[in-house]
This record gives structure tokens, C-alpha cells and sequence, in this order.
């Protein structure tokens, strides 16, 4: 596959929605894709709307989801179809992903999947998430054709969220960030093109995961909690005894 680099990022708030699925990897970035019917469930690329797709429940949508390795050069463009397995299989050929939850089937589903149609026939939302540490300083960019919201450690620093038409939105605070939590959500509607092109300015961005420790530590925890908890259990039998 050939290399293809997303950003994501997240809000306070997102978080609590991103960060259940990104578990599932322990990888530095994770995208679930929500592709549903017409355009009653929102097409504002936001939490809002991600929250109505989530409250329809799963027979209103489509969910994809895998593992992504890359970071600071998305671009997503030119989509050439209207219709059919085009975006999806475009996307999955240019882009770095790593795995599917569901495997081989689920990849299999993802890459005949329509994902965008010419009047909002079919939309789909992404909300790309994970963790970055590193300075983003001005003259940073995100480009799209469609909504964009990109949210680093709570910080909004794109929210230009409505379906739109070639968009570029600049940023940059100088801020550096440490471990922060970040969500892009981007949404494909309206048939092609569809474009998302990232351009992070950064003398040090990097994407983060637990260490090995970290986990081990954790792992560790968990196991002495339950210890504790089965021999105060055997403790209370005992004395009813």
C-alpha cells in the first residue's frame, strides 16, 4: 500500500467517544467511519453529529474501523466517481492502515462500500483520533471539500464544520502539546471529490502509545486488584463457616 498520512485529533468531550475505540489497537491512530443514508442524521463534521449517527442506533449506519500508523501528510483528493467502491477503495490503496477490526471481511465490506453520493444519497462521517506530542505552529493547514473540525487537547484549532466546497483552514498556536488526545472529523458528502489534505508544521510532532511498561504496570494492577478482591471474598466465607 502506498503511503498515505492522517491527522486526527480530539476535544475534552470527543474523547469519551474516540477513546473507546482506539483501545482496541494500542496504535497511534484510529478511524471509524460511519457511512449512513441521505443526510438526516447531519452532515456538520462534529461530535454532534457523530453523537446523532450513535444514538440512531447501528441499523441507521455502517461502521468500518481500523488501525492507522501515519501522521502530518494527509492527502485524500480528486475522487473521480460519484458512486460506487471508488472512495473507499481509493482510500484504502493510498493509505498506511494497519488493520481492521473484523479482519479480511470487514476490510473486504469496507472497499465496496459507496460512502458518498451526489445529493447526499449516501454521507459519511470519519472521526480519526489518537495521541500527539510535539509543537504545531502557524502556517498549518487542513484542506477539504466538506466539514472539518480538528480539536488537539481540547484546543479547537479548525471548525469549519458544514459541507463545503474547497476549503482551507490555517492554524497554529506555537503551543506545544504532551500526550494529547486529538480527533479529526471529517465528513464525505455530496458524491466526489472528496479531499482531506493535512499539512502539520512541526519541528517535532510525533504520535504517542502506552510503553510496553505502561502496560505491564497496568496489566499488573488490574491482576493485584482482583487478588485482593478474591481473598477478602475467602475471608467472609471463612468466618461464615
Amino acid at each position: 500500500m502506498k503511503s498515505f498520512k492522517l491527522l486526527t485529533f480530539s476535544a475534552g468531550v470527543g474523547l469519551a467517544v474516540a477513546g473507546a475505540s482506539s483501545a482496541a489497537y494500542a496504535l497511534p491512530i484510529d478511524v471509524t467511519v460511519y457511512e449512513y443514508n441521505g443526510n438526516s442524521l447531519g452532515t456538520d463534521a462534529n461530535l454532534s453529529t457523530l453523537n446523532n449517527i450513535i444514538a440512531a442506533g447501528s441499523s441507521s449506519y455502517t461502521k468500518y474501523e481500523f488501525g492507522y500508523t501515519g501522521l502530518n501528510d494527509i492527502n485524500w483528493s480528486n475522487f473521480d466517481s460519484q458512486t460506487g467502491p471508488n472512495l473507499a477503495s481509493q482510500f484504502v490503496n493510498s493509505a498506511d492502515i494497519t488493520s481492521f477490526v473484523g479482519g479480511a471481511s470487514a476490510e473486504t465490506a469496507f472497499l465496496i462500500s459507496t460512502l458518498s453520493v451526489q445529493g447526499d444519497a449516501k454521507t459519511a462521517i470519519f472521526n480519526i483520533n489518537g495521541l500527539l506530542s510535539g509543537q504545531i505552529l502557524s502556517g498549518s493547514s487542513v484542506s477539504h471539500d466538506d466539514g472539518a473540525t480538528f480539536i488537539v487537547g481540547g484546543d479547537p484549532l479548525v471548525t469549519n464544520a458544514p459541507e463545503t466546497n474547497d476549503a482551507i483552514d490555517t492554524f497554529g498556536t506555537g503551543k506545544t502539546y504532551s500526550s494529547a488526545a486529538f480527533n479529526l472529523y471529517y465528513v464525505e458528502g455530496n458524491g466526489a471529490p472528496a479531499i482531506l489534505d493535512v499539512n502539520i508544521q512541526s519541528p517535532n510532532l510525533t504520535t504517542d502509545v502506552p510503553e510496553p511498561s505502561t502496560w505491564a504496570m497496568m496489566i499488573l494492577g488490574f491482576f493485584g486488584v482482583g487478588v485482593m478482591a478474591y481473598r477478602r471474598k475467602s475471608k467472609v466465607e471463612l468466618r461464615l463457616a
